[in-house]
């Protein structure tokens, strides 16, 4: 089998899991999904099991690496722009992974708590580095942060919108900046 073949199914079997959830998620759906047949499915994970531990496998991999990016890349001067950038590259970080945040929180996944420790511990240690203030604690900033982005993407990925995303996003980072400046 191809890797563009596995990628198929991988990437269409995160579609359906985040949205359906595990136990509703059938190989068929996943199949049709992925534009596949149910057989070449079974033909390369055996079972939907195998399947869904493959994505989520994936899915930590993937978002590692692009966490590991940001905390690298991010380097502006004042902590005003470094908070900004933060926050907005945060956005980004749970747009381009609100399927598999959506599986790891919704599903009973044995990797989910020491890969959120890890994930808060690290971003935490990020912002001590950047961010002087004695009146932020990082770990609460962090907490803060991944909470509002989180639901504000998890509405916008349903299709719901009880607040405008963009000014919610904007509001949010005048707020966090003002409580630096002040």
């Amino acid at each position: 089998m191809t890797q563009k073949t596995e990628e198929k199914i991988l990437n269409a079997a995160l579609k359906i899991f985040a949205k359906r959830g595990y136990s509703a998620a059938t190989t068929k759906s996943i199949a049709q999904e992925s534009g596949l047949s149910e057989f070449t499915l079974f033909r390369k994970f055996k079972t939907k099991e195998n399947l869904f531990n493959m994505v989520l496998n994936q899915s930590l991999e993937r978002m590692q690496g692009d966490l590991d990016s940001l905390l690298r890349d991010n380097a502006p001067k004042t902590q005003a722009e470094f908070l900004e950038s933060f926050i907005r590259d945060m956005a980004r970080f749970y747009q381009n992974h609100i399927e598999s945040f959506s599986i790891f929180l919704n599903e009973d996944s044995s990797i989910l708590e020491p890969t959120m420790t890890m994930y808060i511990n690290n971003l935490t240690t990020y912002i001590d580095q950047h961010v002087k203030s004695d009146k932020i604690d990082p770990q609460t900033l962090v907490l803060t942060t991944t909470a509002f982005i989180y639901i504000l993407t998890t509405e916008k990925y349903h299709g719901r919108s009880f607040v405008n995303y963009d000014e919610a996003l904007e509001n949010f980072i005048k707020s966090m900046n003002h409580i630096i400046k002040s």
